[in-house]
């Protein structure tokens, strides 16, 4: 049980970590692409999220919001990436949970989508829909290439227990 627990854990860690960074990556490549700084996002989530949709308008580079959001963007990271962690080592053992992990996945990418479309498009204004699209891309894939990695196996027994 403790090396299940170890196992759920570490794999949470590190792909939590994964899709935090290659996140961060990837708006710090879009945001000096448009000659924004590269903590103009993290920086316009902050203001949405801390000071309200009526100040995000101007988005000042303070390192209050742009800790604050990264704080909670990593939080975030790290509980999803640990549950499904988690899925991933159930459907392991029970290889017809894997139809439960695609829709967890799926749920969670239209969650997030909806959560930062609705936080940084609609109230805030300050993001456009597709860098959330991207954003939301980047992290499931960052996280799921991991997982599925970490866990080679897993798409083999599936393959095999489907064909009999």
């Amino acid at each position: 049980m403790r090396t299940r627990l170890a196992g759920v854990l570490k794999d949470g860690l590190i792909g939590g970590l994964l899709a935090y960074f290659a996140v961060v990556v990837a708006f710090a490549v879009m945001n000096a692409a448009q000659g924004l700084s590269v903590f103009h996002t993290a920086a316009a989530m902050g203001a949405v999220l801390f000071r309200g949709g009526d100040t995000a308008s101007v988005v000042a580079l303070e390192p209050g919001p742009i800790l604050a959001y990264n704080a909670i963007h990593l939080l975030g990271s790290l509980v999803v990436a640990t549950a499904a962690a988690f899925v991933v080592f159930e459907a392991e053992q029970h290889h017809s949970l894997w139809y439960v992990g695609l829709m967890l996945l799926i749920a969670v990418g239209f969650y997030a989508i909806l959560v930062f479309g609705v936080a940084g498009v609609e109230i805030g204004g300050v993001l456009g829909w597709g860098t959330v699209l991207v954003g939301t891309a980047v992290w499931v894939g960052a996280m799921t290439a991991y997982l599925l990695g970490a866990h080679r196996g897993l798409l083999a027994g599936i393959r095999a227990e489907a064909a009999t």
